[in-house]
Parts: structure tokens; C-alpha cells; sequence
């Protein structure tokens, strides 16, 4: 039989190789069977490393790239390895060319046993990224989330203030072990302009009281979100103006 032929189980289904059936469904030794009888890794779309790698299998995934198969994209495949959480597996991605930053790692991915091998071999504890466990975090945090909103753009910060954010003391030791900078300040959306905001006010607002005192310990500045400039009102801006 032809070893590369491709066909659909269903109508709706796309055309399937042994080869690509033997990754779907995670069968090393049927895989290794087919590429030593001759199965041609080149017919293989370049979407298809995505599958052993989610499914943590590390030793197809160096056989396909050793065999010059490449991820289709960078970041995807960073994800489908997070959500292996196999950390030999992005070690083999890393191995082979996939660049491992704060860019292609969401910080809501960051278990604590992935952060431990993560930080600080390919990630910073001062590397920019989107804080919090989803896009509106923060906003709520800060109780500025709008009824009539639909959703948030996510906050920016460094990647240290995600573990204050989430509550998180074991990792934020880690943070701090690593060299975090505890001056760093983020900013969150306030319905009308960006609202600057540091660590200890998320552990107040948080009421998380060991963080606070851990953040202390370290150096952290006092908080500033009440130290705000005072907001003039308009009509007495107004009659200001009539005394220029």
C-alpha cells in the first residue's frame, strides 16, 4: 500500500496520512513503524507538531524536528507546550530555534512548577507582559469595571506584579530572589485616562496582608493610589480663565 496516501474518515473531515494519524492519536510505535517503511515526513502540514506537543510527547516532537518539521507559529506553539506542562518539552521547543519570552508566555499560564523552570532561565521578574489571571483583572481589582462594558484590553506591567495581583507568595519570593524591581508602577484604566497604580496598593486592595508585609520586607514603595491630583471643577477652571 502506498505509506503517504490520505483519506477522509467522515465527509466533513480533512484528508488524513497514517503518519499524521499515528501523531493524531499519540502511537510512537506505529509513528517510528511508518517512518522506518518509508512514510515521508514533508507531507505533513506544519500545524500537525502542534498535536504531540499539547499531548507532552517529547520524544516524536525531537523525532519531527529532527526530521525538519517547524512550529507554524512561535507563540502557538509556546502555548500548546505550556499547556503540556512539560518542562522538557519547552526546553526540546527552545533546543530548536522557538524563542521562550514574556512575549509568547501569557502570564494566566504560569503554573507554579512551569514558573520554577521558567524564571529566570528564558523569563525576567522584570519583563513586560499582561497581568492577572484575565484581560479585566485588574480593572476589577480597582472596582473600575463598567456595567455597560464589554470587555478589557488587559493591564501592562512587569511580570513580578502578576503574583501580587493573583495573591501569590510563593512565587512572588521568587520574584524577588531574581532581582524584581518593587519601584516599577503599572497603569489601569479609570473610564477616563490611565491611572497609575504599584504593588502595595493591589495587596490593599486585595486586603492580602502577608503580601503586603512581604512587599515591605523587600524595599516596596508606599502605596499611590489615593495620591492623586486634585481634579478641579470645570466651572471654577472657567472663571479662572476670565482672570488670565
Amino acid at each position: 500500500m502506498d505509506l503517504n496516501e490520505t483519506w477522509r474518515d467522515l465527509p466533513a473531515q480533512i484528508c488524513l496520512s497514517l503518519l499524521l494519524r499515528s501523531i493524531w492519536y499519540s502511537q510512537d510505535e506505529i509513528f517510528a513503524l511508518l517512518l522506518k517503511r518509508g512514510a515521508d515526513p514533508r507531507s505533513l502540514p506544519r500545524e500537525s507538531l502542534g498535536i504531540p506537543v499539547r499531548k507532552g510527547r517529547v520524544a516524536m516532537v525531537r523525532t519531527l524536528l529532527a526530521l525538519g518539521l517547524k512550529p507554524h507559529d512561535n507563540d502557538e506553539i509556546v502555548r500548546d507546550a505550556l499547556e503540556s506542562h512539560n518542562v522538557a518539552m519547552l526546553d526540546l521547543l527552545a533546543s530548536s530555534g522557538v524563542s521562550i519570552d514574556a512575549s509568547s508566555v501569557p502570564s494566566w499560564a504560569l503554573t507554579d512548577d512551569l514558573t520554577l523552570h521558567l524564571v529566570p532561565k528564558y523569563l525576567r521578574p522584570n519583563d513586560s507582559t499582561i497581568i492577572g489571571n484575565g484581560p479585566c483583572a485588574v480593572v476589577e481589582l480597582f472596582g473600575l469595571l463598567s456595567p455597560e462594558q464589554d470587555g478589557c484590553e488587559g493591564t501592562q506591567g512587569p511580570l513580578w506584579l502578576h503574583f501580587v495581583v493573583t495573591g501569590n507568595i510563593r512565587m512572588m519570593e521568587l520574584m524577588i530572589k531574581n532581582g524584581a524591581d518593587l519601584s516599577l508602577q503599572s497603569e489601569v484604566w479609570d473610564n477616563s485616562n490611565n491611572r497609575p497604580f504599584n504593588a502595595m496598593d493591589v495587596a490593599a486592595r486585595r486586603k492580602d496582608t502577608r503580601m503586603a508585609n512581604l512587599l515591605r520586607r523587600a524595599g516596596a514603595p508606599r502605596g499611590i493610589w489615593r495620591r492623586q491630583p486634585l481634579r478641579v471643577p470645570a466651572a471654577i477652571l472657567a472663571g479662572l480663565a476670565v482672570f488670565r
